[in-house]
């Protein structure tokens, strides 16, 4: 989750105070099967792009979803170089990932099979199959932890009946300091990509972060 299109219509919400700019990695949909990438190493180039952007500017990094580690890992790379992160906004980011220790080229090849397998018998996939560095990915989070990170503002939407429970907010709150600002939205945990939840977050965001940019 966290794809470049879920934030198209917060993008369109933020429109006229905050210039919401996706960062796309190409590394992320191959489907060679020695592909490896960790979440530092994407961390790491999403820092250097924004470093170079904003040289002067405020940082102000958004996270929606399993995104919201990368979000989180770019704000603490960015912070270790000396530059300021003025807001981390996470949405809706689970910090607790499930993943079945199987061989990740044995669970791409079965993905594949029974996909295969409901096309040649004329029906729909479940869903398109994920790129193989994607399970790697996966393995990745499943044992991830935030470290303690010093952010200006840190907020964390919560959906009220998406995926995040108690714990979740938690960890983010140990991580990010008692100061971390958890805002409940309505809908559930896909609900960014519709204009009326994408409007309540940037309102949200709007009274907290923008008047001091």
């Amino acid at each position: 989750n966290g794809h470049l299109s879920d934030y198209l219509a917060l993008g369109e919400a933020l429109s006229g105070t905050f210039n919401l700019v996706g960062l796309s990695f190409p590394a992320l949909l191959s489907n060679a099967l020695n592909s490896r990438i960790t979440i530092q190493k994407i961390a790491r180039q999403a820092a250097a792009v924004i470093a170079k952007q904003q040289r002067d500017g405020t940082i102000d990094l958004v996270g929606y979803s399993a995104s919201g580690v990368l979000a989180f890992e770019t704000a603490r790379i960015l912070h270790a170089d000396g530059h300021e992160v003025h807001s981390l906004t996470l949405i809706d980011a689970q910090v607790r990932f499930k993943y079945r220790p199987q061989p990740e080229r044995f669970k791409y090849a079965v993905r594949r099979l029974r996909n295969l397998s409901r096309k040649l018998r004329r029906k729909q996939s479940v869903k398109d199959y994920e790129p193989f560095v994607t399970l790697h990915l996966r393995a990745q989070l499943a044992s991830w932890h935030p470290k303690p990170l010093s952010v200006r503002y840190p907020l964390l939407f919560v959906a009220a009946d998406g995926i995040l429970t108690q714990e979740h907010v938690d960890v983010w709150r140990t991580a990010l300091g008692a100061h971390l600002d958890v805002v409940s939205f309505e809908g559930v945990h896909e609900s960014l990509n519709q204009p009326d939840i994408a409007q309540q977050i940037a309102l949200a965001l709007f009274s907290r972060v923008a008047t001091d940019c």
